[in-house]
């Protein structure tokens, strides 16, 4: 049985940092979801930098959301 870890990510390099060192012997693959869109629908950059934490590179997988959420307010 593989383990894996999912979260969001929104400009929390620490807690991404964090998170990747409590888990990492217990964890086969990191699953890092970023939007290009915020909450409230608004269009931001790409910022997790894979490059930031070299030590778990082969266990990070980075998936961008590119479509823009329907029926924001």
């Amino acid at each position: 049985m593989k383990i894996f870890d999912c979260t969001t990510y929104f400009e929390e390099d620490l807690i991404m940092d964090i998170r990747f060192n409590i888990l990492n012997e217990y964890v086969d693959k990191f699953i890092v979801c970023e939007s290009r869109f915020s909450h409230s629908g608004k269009k931001k950059n790409i910022s997790f930098d894979l490059n930031k934490f070299k030590k778990f590179q082969d266990k990070i997988e980075h998936v961008v959301v590119e479509d823009n959420p329907d029926n924001l307010e």
